[in-house]
């Protein structure tokens, strides 16, 4: 079932970190009653097209650069990336990765711009 988002509470509940929030969905058999609790899924935004890589490798460099290493021609390249929404331990690379890059995965933390990497199939 879809439905809405009309009203958000203006705090979290200290005591379960719960927040209070208003649906509006279709309810043609009326199963929905005032003031049922319900478990919600929201999708603010859906990208079918969304590049994700785990959070574990994107290095914060300085208080606003994020980083992930590359490898192209045998040598590790470093690349400034620009985040989007997360998903679990997962976030979206909005910008400084091109289709065809091999990310470094493994031992990236060891790396600088231009260390020589060996790939492992």
């Amino acid at each position: 079932m879809r439905g809405a988002v009309t009203a958000v509470g203006a705090s979290v509940s200290p005591a379960n970190r719960t927040l209070s929030v208003e649906i509006v969905a279709p309810n043609p058999f009326d199963k929905l009653k005032p003031d049922m609790v319900a478990k919600v899924r929201m999708v603010r935004q859906a990208n079918l097209k969304a590049v994700l890589v785990s959070e574990n490798i994107v290095q914060l460099v300085d208080r606003d650069r994020h980083v992930v290493y590359v490898e192209v021609d045998g040598k590790a390249v470093e690349r400034k990336v620009t985040l989007g929404g997360r998903q679990g331990n997962s976030v979206e690379v909005t910008d400084g990765l091109r289709e065809g890059d091999h990310l470094i995965v493994a031992g990236f933390q060891q790396l600088v711009d231009g260390s020589p990497v060996v790939i492992v199939p």
